[in-house]
């Protein structure tokens, strides 16, 4: 399947496209598969831009009870380091103290579901607790950090088609002393590529 258009982010304006145009049925996979972050900041900033950009550009597709629900997120993600800038210079407005309460509340509780993603993530990822401090200090520069991205996409859109340089397989293995060489091409999927139990803590910091 493929669209004449400049971007695409896959795992959502791929599904609009494709709904819109064949007759789809929703059917739960269970399977295993493999994802690769970008290799680079600059990478990761520019793919955050072409997925807003992507979402923008194919927010017509959805129903107009599910636009404004996109558009929202598209605020949030992409403006989201603004908001304390917001609550310092409403507190200077005179008569704005009880607007600016309830607007603190609201935003100290999104905070609050940031960090509580981030320990689920931690979890799920197995990361030992001991770097789970380390993390959490971290999560408000990621979050600057993916909000660049979407902030530029939704100012100024892309107008070429551009996909994500992935890291080679060789490269992965060469930085993995648990993996030799041509581990991955010859990995059915079974089972765990690196750790050998799902239980397992990881004790570095960025490896995955």
């Amino acid at each position: 399947m493929t669209w004449d258009v400049a971007t695409i982010t896959e795992d959502t304006n791929l599904i609009w496209r494709a709904a819109d145009r064949f007759d789809l049925e929703y059917r739960l996979v269970d399977a295993r598969f493999r994802n690769q972050a970008p290799p680079s900041l600059k990478a990761m900033i520019k793919q955050r831009r072409r997925w807003m950009s992507g979402t923008l550009k194919d927010n017509h597709i959805l129903p107009l009870l599910y636009q404004p629900l996109t558009l929202t997120r598209v605020v949030s993600w992409g403006f989201s380091p603004a908001i304390p800038l917001l609550i310092i210079g409403a507190s200077f407005v005179p008569g704005a103290t009880v607007s600016i309460q309830f607007f603190e509340l609201i935003s100290t509780a999104l905070l609050v579901v940031l960090f509580i993603y981030m320990l689920f993530g931690l979890w799920a990822y197995r990361k030992h607790p001991l770097l789970w401090p380390v993390f959490l200090i971290l999560t408000p520069l990621a979050v600057v950090l993916h909000a660049i991205g979407a902030a530029w996409g939704v100012l100024s859109p892309i107008e070429e088609f551009e996909v994500t340089e992935k890291v080679a397989p060789e490269t992965v293995e060469d930085v993995n002393p648990e993996l030799s060489e041509g581990a991955i091409a010859a990995h059915d999927g079974e089972d765990r590529l690196v750790r050998d139990s799902a239980d397992e803590f990881d004790t570095e910091l960025f490896r995955d």
